[in-house]
């Protein structure tokens, strides 16, 4: 999957790098996507979101993650996660705890929605994220479906 500009639609050719053997490499720029802390908080606190160009986005981004990390997380989408086992036990003090979590993950999403406001959206003709994305859409909505995520107490 590609994302953004022409060069990463059509590949880059290593001239002399035997090992590629004069093939197209597609790759996509560096990206904090590319880290593993959101994905593993993500899947660790039961967090689904819609399929949507953001979140295949995302997908394709755990292939530049070390195989560790991407194996870690892959294991902890398979669950249990921390929500079913909040949601099972009933107990209000670690429901609240729960809540807290996504909160705070939820103020970590606003906060890099605003930077990418105001270090992109504002200051560019045509704002696009990294990788060709339309963040502001795709942040807003991650911080939305994190949110809604809220259990009741």
């Amino acid at each position: 999957m590609s994302f953004g500009d022409e060069r990463r639609k059509t590949g880059i050719i290593f001239e002399g790098v035997k090992a590629l053997g004069e093939e197209p490499v597609f790759l996509n720029g560096e990206t904090g996507a590319q880290s593993s802390i959101m994905p593993s908080l993500v899947a660790a606190l039961g967090v689904k979101h819609a399929q949507t160009g953001m979140t295949d986005y995302l997908a394709a981004m755990e292939n530049y993650m070390p195989v560790g990390h991407r194996e870690f997380i892959r294991a902890t989408r398979r669950g249990p996660s921390i929500r079913e086992f909040v949601r099972r036990i009933g107990v209000p003090a670690v429901t609240d705890t729960y809540n807290e979590c996504l909160e705070e993950m939820n103020a970590f999403r606003r906060q890099h929605l605003s930077f990418a406001i105001e270090y992109i959206h504002k200051r560019m003709p045509n704002p696009i994220g990294t990788g060709g994305t339309p963040f502001m859409k795709w942040l807003s909505l991650l911080a939305e479906e994190t949110i809604q995520h809220r259990l009741p107490l």
